[in-house]
């Protein structure tokens, strides 16, 4: 099975310090650590002390990140998995691979969704307040893989984005029922049928062309910064989601994925949140 991590091998505790002082440390989701191994660059043979002193070394470094021992000695596995079973997890060579990288890929974007929530505090407290479960979990996506140009992974990211717009009138509609009618975000079938440039214009207060004239309550003014804000993100993914042979870099997703957190700042405001 393909986890999607990058093994960086070193020889060596010296040598693992010594790659944790360069920028590819910021690349680091978990360390695997050998029971038996070398603690200087110029040592030849294994010392068997290795793994007390480098086990303490990453703990207090990387307090944050997994670390795993991994050994092929049935004897060492079994008392190195006592010995470490309330601070590290200790994986048999030759049959427990598969589940260790399971066990550091579930914990590395457990980390990482923990860095991100961190960075954007106040949005997601927002988004915990007035959106769905799912919201979350499709925003930590958005902001995780926005850097992402992969197609495949735009793709998805947009329509994540998509879906959280969605969300955001629903959330609306949760606040005041008049300010997105639920005739505009379900259909008949009470299934979720969210028709953007109806409940923009709504927002806008339903203009009439021939009286020059809104036509119902303004929630904010037509040509404003929110309204654009709406249309990019709308028309931001609708143009990636329906158009195959278009090509969209992750500059412009950067743009939308951050156009969609200015207006959850804006429902913070509307519903008077305090920051965090």
């Amino acid at each position: 099975m393909n986890h999607n991590i990058e093994l960086s091998h070193v020889r060596s505790l010296e040598e693992g310090k010594e790659f944790l002082a360069t920028d590819r440390r910021k690349t680091i989701r978990g360390v695997i650590l050998d029971i038996i191994c070398m603690k200087m660059k110029n040592q030849e043979v294994p010392d068997n002390t290795f793994i007390i002193t480098a086990s303490q070394y990453f703990v207090r470094t990387l307090p944050h990140l997994p670390i795993v021992a991994l050994t092929g000695e049935t004897e060492e596995y079994r008392r190195m998995g006592y010995l470490f079973k309330d601070d590290m997890k200790v994986f048999s060579k030759g049959g427990d691979e598969e589940r260790m990288f399971e066990y550091l890929r579930d914990k590395g974007l457990n980390y990482e969704k923990l860095k991100i929530r961190s960075n954007y505090q106040d949005i997601f407290e927002t988004i915990d307040r007035h959106f769905d479960k799912e919201s979350e979990e499709r925003l930590v996506s958005c902001l995780r893989d926005m850097n992402n140009n992969d197609q495949t992974i735009v793709t998805s990211t947009l329509g994540n984005l998509r879906k959280l717009q969605e969300g955001f009138y629903i959330a609306l509609h949760e606040l005041d029922k008049t300010m997105v009618p639920r005739k505009l975000i379900f259909n008949e079938r009470d299934e979720p049928s969210v028709s953007n440039e109806r409940i923009i214009k709504h927002l806008t207060g339903n203009f009439d062309l021939d009286k020059r004239m809104e036509t119902t309550k303004i929630h904010f003014v037509h040509g404003s910064y929110m309204e654009r804000l709406l249309y990019f993100v709308y028309k931001g993914c609708s143009g990636e989601l329906h158009f195959s042979r278009q090509k969209t870099s992750r500059y412009t997703v950067q743009a939308l994925v951050y156009s969609f957190l200015d207006m959850v700042l804006w429902l913070r405001r509307l519903v008077g949140q305090s920051k965090p």
